[in-house]
């Protein structure tokens, strides 16, 4: 079932451009602990883990337009295994 926010979005129009969103997969935080963003997830929340990484190279170089880019992330999702919450942490560049 939709949300109103999810609803809202998806009779949007941007500058004469009519948009239709069929769903959402993931949504990205950044975040400057993980440890601290995971307890809030995890055990606040209650989410889950669902996959975690260290990303580097020149996919992320060049999407990010930066050089030597690391970033850990952390993918987690509710029971349902609905809309994920990716948390991003910049281990390079730091600000």
């Amino acid at each position: 079932m939709a949300t109103p926010l999810l609803m809202q979005l998806q009779k949007s129009t941007i500058e004469g451009f009519n948009l239709t969103m069929a769903s959402i997969r993931h949504f990205g935080l950044v975040v400057k602990d993980m440890d601290n963003a995971l307890r809030f997830y995890r055990d606040i929340l209650g989410l889950h883990k669902k996959h975690s990484a260290i990303e580097y190279g020149d996919f992320i170089d060049n999407a990010l337009g930066q050089d030597n880019v690391e970033v850990e992330t952390l993918k987690m999702c509710d029971d349902n295994d609905g809309v994920l919450i990716e948390l991003l942490k910049f281990n390079n560049p730091t600000t």
